[in-house]
């Protein structure tokens, strides 16, 4: 399992990219279209824009840290496959799960990685991401490989995973990978032990008051 700085590291990185290049490019004058019906070129084409706008825009966000919420809500949920992620997160227990309760995880454990890393990502300095890779192992499934260079010196690479929408034709990411780790399988080993232990209900509330993801607190 990833130890506890590989998955502060891991998350920060990606969710970084992804939160500034949806939220502060789509808000941007010269925004570009984003291409979501190549996995490929969707995810690239969000790593060629955060460049520019992460020095633009790091010192507003530092000072204001509800805009990275906010634009995170507005501006990288309509592309990632929260219902997905949140069924995979909760594993069996999400077929004893009711309606209501199913929407409540999804939302609970959407903004609580939002609160949790939104300070981690604001201090990586990124020069260059680059997708190096696209497979897709099976119809409506890819996988898209990217190295994320910093100033550091430091070269990550991550795989993304992506879905295609069967009625919209469009792609959605639902995973990453980082040093051969699934994030979404290291929070459902944590997520569905919690449920066995206390509940749906009570992780629910937990996730809601908390302002660090269990993940994160566990060091797992």
């Amino acid at each position: 399992m990833m130890d506890k700085q590989a998955i502060r590291f891991s998350i920060a990185a990606v969710l970084g990219i992804l939160w500034l290049a949806f939220g502060l490019n789509m808000t941007a004058q010269a925004a570009v279209k984003i291409n979501q019906e190549d996995p490929g070129q969707m995810v690239q084409q969000i790593s060629e824009q955060i460049i520019t706008q992460l020095d633009k825009k790091r010192e507003v966000m530092q000072n204001n840290p509800d805009e990275v919420i906010k634009f995170a809500e507005d501006y990288l949920l309509p592309y990632v496959a929260q219902d997905k992620m949140a069924r995979f997160v909760m594993g069996v227990h999400w077929r004893t799960a009711t309606d209501a309760q199913r929407q409540a995880f999804i939302d609970a454990f959407t903004k609580n990685l939002i609160r949790s890393y939104s300070g981690n990502f604001l201090k990586l300095n990124v020069i260059s991401a680059t997708v190096d890779q696209v497979r897709e192992p099976q119809p409506r499934r890819a996988e898209i490989t990217s190295t994320i260079k910093l100033k550091d010196g430091q070269a990550v690479q991550v795989v993304y995973r992506a879905f295609q929408e069967k009625d919209q034709k469009v792609w959605q990411l639902y995973d990453f990978t980082f040093n051969n780790i699934s994030t979404l399988v290291s929070f459902r080993n944590v997520y569905g032990v919690m449920i066995d232990q206390q509940g749906i209900d009570a992780v629910i509330q937990n996730l809601q008051k908390n302002e660090s993801t269990v993940l994160e607190k566990s060091g797992n």
